[in-house]
């Protein structure tokens, strides 16, 4: 319920983009979609699920795993770009994490502290609250900085052709 109703709207316009992250591939992993279960890990007995989410246009990838007690996130740019938000005390920004403790993540997915590297960082966050927080703000961001590089080389286009280079 989290995953379907709540969470897409973290990185979502509106209701009509929020059903392209709707789990398309009903728990079973490999079937492609904006959201995606690509994996289970097992907490207190129960399979939980293991989700990537790739925001269409966005420029960023997370991948999210929930227990009982925490959720572990890793956010990595598909440009490199370095994310810039308030994150005030939504997770340690210092904090590095152990794979062992991103259960059912691929091995690639599991990065440093969000201070050492912006644009590829795992982070641990109390709750579902936190992990919907952090998507709004990250996807915020995302769509702000798409928007200023999309304006930058619209406008050196501009000033480009006012001096006859192309």
């Amino acid at each position: 319920m989290f995953l379907r109703d709540v969470l897409m709207r973290a990185v979502c316009e509106d209701e009509v983009e929020a059903t392209a992250y709707r789990p398309s591939n009903g728990g079973e992993p490999g079937v492609v979609s904006c959201c995606e279960i690509i994996g289970t890990h097992t907490s207190q007995s129960c399979v939980l699920p293991v989700v990537r989410i790739t925001p269409l246009g966005l420029g960023f990838v997370a991948w999210l795993r929930g227990n009982f007690y925490n959720w572990m996130v890793s956010i990595e740019t598909t440009d490199g770009a370095e994310v810039d938000i308030d994150h005030g005390t939504l997770f340690d920004p210092d904090a590095k994490h152990a794979a062992c403790y991103c259960e059912g993540f691929p091995a690639g997915a599991v990065f440093g502290p969000y201070a050492r590297n912006r644009a590829r960082f795992t982070v641990c966050l109390d709750g579902q609250y936190e992990v919907f927080a952090m998507l709004h703000l990250i996807s915020r961001w995302a769509r702000r900085t798409r928007d200023e590089r999309a304006a930058r080389w619209h406008r050196m286009g501009r000033e480009a052709n006012a001096r006859g280079m192309r």
